[in-house]
């Protein structure tokens, strides 16, 4: 501070206050300054000498004031600041629905398990007829929706697959409509339409053979149920061509195999310890890195070894 000596008349009394050369000094006789201190006469004041500022009958460190003019700004600024909020991107509202594998799961597994039991003859049960509704709607579109969802959520194997077999569904269905006259529009001609049958078991045996490859990293419960599919569209082509029962109804026991490993893997992906006491694992097949469970959302330690 400077070695100056600042003089103020207070009702006709002289009070000097002598500025130390040190802030040791200073601080001590401060509360003498406050005490003689006009604001009347310059209390306004501020004088900057080397490393301290003096405001009025007060003393600062230069650094204090600065920092403390710093600190006001950055809350003015933030007092001002308002902050952008994102709105929830598609993404995010994909991730939240719910995993529509197990819907399509236990879509294909009770029709396909009806119809196998047909194929097979089992219990002497030959007309579908009852069934056509359950192959519509809960093999059609269910697995059509279940298609969507998968669609939506960037599954691409899953909404191949789904589509295309909840295609099935609906064409099996409607060929056994008498209104569509799929199967009255060829009459006597009975060779005529077990060829015909034989060429549609067949090109699904096509699109099911290539599922099946598609399931080689997949779970074993998976890859059955389709190598399984694969036998019984094949079984079926075959029984139609030759007009051999037998071989039909072997394929229909495939596809009751094909079935089990179905609802085998739906319970496996839903049960977990929140809702039962026997949680189930699937299996996966070897040297298989990511799944399309994994893929789902599901971490592999939540699976449950048989």
């Amino acid at each position: 501070m400077p070695k100056s000596v600042h003089s103020t008349d207070i009702e006709g009394d002289d009070v000097s206050t002598t500025t130390a050369n040190t802030r040791d000094e200073v601080e001590d006789n401060q509360d003498d300054t406050y005490d003689t201190y006009d604001e009347k006469q310059g209390g306004g004041n501020v004088v900057v000498d080397g490393e301290y500022v003096s405001i009025g009958p007060r003393i600062y460190k230069q650094d204090d004031v600065v920092n403390l003019f710093n600190a006001l700004q950055k809350k003015e600024d933030f007092n001002e600041y308002k902050p952008e909020v994102p709105a929830s991107s598609g993404a995010d509202i994909i991730n939240n629905f719910v995993n529509p594998i197990p819907l399509g799961l236990s879509s294909y597994s009770l029709s396909f398990f009806v119809l196998a039991l047909v194929s097979a003859n089992v219990r002497g049960v030959t007309n579908a007829k009852l069934f056509v509704p359950l192959y519509i709607f809960l093999g059609g579109v269910v697995e059509m929706l279940v298609g969507i969802l998968c669609f939506i959520k960037g599954d691409t194997y899953g909404s191949v697959v789904f589509f295309t077999y909840g295609g099935f569904w609906l064409s099996w269905g409607c060929i056994n409509v008498d209104q569509f006259h799929s199967i009255s529009g060829y009459g006597e001609k009975t060779e005529m339409l077990d060829n015909a049958i034989g060429f549609f078991m067949i090109a699904w045996c096509v699109f099911t053979f290539f599922v099946t490859l598609w399931s080689l990293k997949s779970a074993w419960a998976v890859f059955f149920l389709f190598f399984f599919l694969f036998l019984t569209f094949l079984m079926l082509g075959i029984g139609a061509f030759t007009a051999d029962n037998k071989v039909s109804m072997a394929g229909g026991y495939f596809g009751i195999l094909s079935s089990c490993c179905g609802w085998y893997s739906l319970y496996c992906i839903v049960s977990n310890d929140s809702n039962t006491y026997i949680p189930l694992r699937l299996i996966m097949m070897p040297a298989n890195d990511t799944t399309i469970y994994e893929k789902t959302g599901i971490p592999r330690d939540k699976y449950y070894i048989v």
